[in-house]
């Protein structure tokens, strides 16, 4: 399960958009969802800050050249963040969070975080995500919001493939009531925009717990937000202006 975040475009200046990513880890750091700490590169944050920022400097500058959008020495690229500690398995990190800067007129900037395992403690509790969005939203106000798992995003999703879907839950940079998405189990006002969920707990969309009418109540939310026009193509996102 992952959130992604569509991103405004990120600095090409490597040491510009490493601190601000270090902006944000100190920021979501404070929140319940990423209370087990934070490595990089085998560097753990913040005891050995440097050597990570100097680990990912040197990544970017040695990825492969044959890769489809590689950055040039110098610039940014990547980085990213994973939990300190393991799910019980071993196998799992709780989560990952990595920024990318991407390529303008191919994807553009994003930030993802990645759902490994459930919280040890507070499990799938949606107050986690919606406090993270909340959290990004005040470090660097994104284009659009979503939450969903891979099953969904392949098997799923309601909408043409150039347009941007919505999943369980995710935020839209425009105000919306509960009058006009019928569809939503929680819409609230969020930073001058809309947090919406199409139902309160978490659910599969494949697998032996697979949940059809979860999967149905999705794709109704994310019909009606496109019928709204609030839901933007990847064409839309290049151009920079999405919700302003």
């Amino acid at each position: 399960m992952q959130i992604v975040f569509d991103l405004p475009r990120l600095s090409l200046n490597f040491d510009v958009t490493i601190k601000q990513f270090l902006e944000l880890l100190r920021s979501l750091e404070k929140l319940r969802l990423f209370d087990q700490g934070w490595e990089g590169l085998g560097n753990k944050l913040w005891d050995e800050e440097s050597q990570f920022i100097e680990a990912y400097r040197a990544w970017n500058d040695q990825r492969d050249l044959s890769a489809s959008n590689p950055a040039p020495s110098g610039e940014f690229g990547s980085a990213g963040v994973l939990s300190q500690t393991t799910a019980e398995d071993g196998n799992y990190s709780y989560y990952t969070v990595e920024l990318r800067r991407g390529h303008e007129a191919v994807n553009g900037s994003h930030l993802v975080v990645d759902i490994g395992y459930p919280h040890p403690t507070f499990g799938l509790d949606l107050k986690l995500y919606s406090e993270t969005i909340e959290c990004v939203i005040h470090w660097l106000r994104p284009y659009h919001v979503s939450m969903v798992g891979s099953a969904y995003r392949m098997e799923h999703h309601a909408l043409d493939a150039q347009r941007r879907g919505f999943g369980w839950l995710g935020w839209v940079p425009f105000e919306l009531s509960s009058t006009q998405v019928p569809e939503a189990a929680i819409v609230e006002p969020m930073a001058d925009g809309t947090f919406l969920a199409s139902q309160p707990d978490f659910w599969f969309a494949g697998g032996p717990n697979k949940d059809d009418a979860a999967i149905a109540g999705a794709q109704a939310l994310e019909l009606r937000l496109n019928s709204l026009g609030v839901l933007p193509t990847v064409v839309e996102l290049r151009e920079g202006t999405w919700g302003q």
